[in-house]
């Protein structure tokens, strides 16, 4: 089998996926989406699956195999559509247009730890290793300690018990215990939880009522709210995201970079607590990505941010928020210069998701003829 893989090189002429073998270890792991690491005059670059072919069309002898493969993510391939969408509107190379959807914080580093589960029969384990006239002692003290926890983090067991790593590697290979590998997502509100209020009552008044409930009947793909600064179109925002969780679903809300304030931000978290996450620009990359990988892992069901936001791998998103949709920081000032709103509306097509625009002064594009 064989893949067209996607490398930028920041050339224009090279644009263009080039065909690669899919070794037989790493055919499950190859599909479009996939990323991939493969040879080029002496390196070793990074790369993403676009198609997977039974054959190629140039000479198989001069095809190099992949080197590895990570496999797709969810909502990946609504992703590369999206991709595409923005590369075919706005020009620019394949390239840019997923750097856009994919950012680079994706590759920043994510805090890991190491957990040590108990998966064996301890007990029995223990009164084998006793029985023993010559036996670890150090063996026998991590039998112990498994028999008062089921898991324990590794460097509790290395630092606090005094534990050498090939004891417990050795119990790992008896069966005894699992060693996993687990991420530490960061939560950006963990320092704010003092500045929040109890969860306020979502009061609507009858205008906002009606265009909530135009909202649930009919599920508009794109509607538009239109009222005045103070008219209270963040509650009926609130209104509808209530809802839409209720579905298991997600919702992104795009707000201006300029007004993605401390005070705006608080007032979804005092409604929705840790469901809700924020990114902005000046978020280190590394908080970042954890924010995106919160929404991949499910721990968050809202995330709120300026257009970048857009791209959040949610896996059902159900709905997208632009606020202020008349600002024209949401067209991007470097290639690809995509609208933001634009975009959402056609992610909201590839997903299924509702987008609601809302402003107090409309754009021209976005105002409905009479």
């Amino acid at each position: 089998m064989f893949a067209q893989v996607y490398v930028n090189l920041g050339v224009t002429k090279l644009d263009h996926p080039f065909t690669y073998g899919i070794p037989k270890e790493l055919e499950d792991a190859v599909k479009p989406g996939s990323r991939v690491v493969v040879p080029m005059h002496g390196r070793k670059l990074r790369g993403f699956v676009i198609t997977v072919e039974d054959e190629c069309t140039i000479d198989k002898d001069k095809v190099k195999d992949i080197v590895s493969a990570e496999a797709p993510k969810s909502g990946e391939g609504e992703m590369f559509a999206l991709a595409g969408f923005i590369r075919e509107r706005y020009g620019g190379t394949l390239g840019q247009a997923l750097s856009v959807v994919f950012p680079s914080t994706a590759n920043a580093a994510v805090k890991t730890y190491k957990v040590v589960r108990r998966t064996g029969d301890i007990d029995s384990a223990l009164t084998e290793l006793l029985s023993k006239k010559r036996h670890s002692k150090y063996a026998e003290k991590l039998f112990s300690i498994l028999q008062k926890n089921e898991i324990f983090l590794w460097d509790d067991l290395r630092q606090d018990y005094d534990i050498p790593s090939d004891v417990i590697r050795k119990a790992e290979k008896q069966g005894l215990v699992s060693v996993e590998k687990r991420t530490h997502l960061r939560n950006p509100f963990e320092n704010m939880k003092g500045l929040t209020q109890e969860r306020p009552q979502i009061s609507l008044n009858e205008d906002q009522r009606a265009v909530l409930d135009d909202f649930l009947k009919n599920k508009p793909k794109v509607s538009l709210i239109h009222g005045v600064t103070g008219s209270g179109k963040t509650l009926l925002y609130i209104a509808m995201i209530e809802q839409v969780l209720k579905e298991k679903k997600q919702a992104i809300v795009l707000i201006p970079e300029i007004a993605l304030t401390l005070q705006n931000i608080l007032r979804f978290y005092r409604f929705f607590g840790d469901k809700v996450s924020y990114v902005n620009s000046r978020m280190n990359a590394s908080l970042k990505n954890e924010q995106l990988e919160r929404a991949r892992a499910g721990e968050v069901s809202v995330m709120i941010g300026p257009r970048s936001a857009l791209f959040t791998p949610f896996k059902n998103l159900g709905l997208i928020i632009v606020d202020e949709e008349h600002e024209t920081s949401y067209v991007s000032g470097k290639p690809p210069r995509y609208h933001a709103v634009e975009a959402a509306v056609e992610r909201g097509r590839l997903c299924g998701a509702q987008v609601v625009l809302g402003s107090a002064t409309p754009s021209v594009s976005s105002t409905p003829m009479p």
